[in-house]
């Protein structure tokens, strides 16, 4: 018996759509990570105690994700 592969064809049109979708995150996600490093640099600076590593653990998710992509 012989498996055949199912390929599916997408349109360059559905392309266009999931290209746009994947930079609207991507977008998301630069601008989740600018956030919080304002933030961080915000409460670094007015002298208040800020949580380096708990901040540096959620860049590190954030720059992670955008590497993915």
């Amino acid at each position: 018996m012989r498996s055949q592969a199912h390929m599916t064809l997408i349109t360059p049109e559905e392309r266009m759509s999931q290209t746009a979708d994947l930079l609207q995150s991507l977008e998301r996600s630069i601008r989740d990570l600018r956030q919080a490093a304002e933030e961080l640099r915000k409460q670094i600076g007015a002298g208040e105690d800020a949580d380096l590593a708990g901040s540096a653990k959620q860049l590190g998710q954030l720059e992670g994700l955008i590497r993915s992509y």
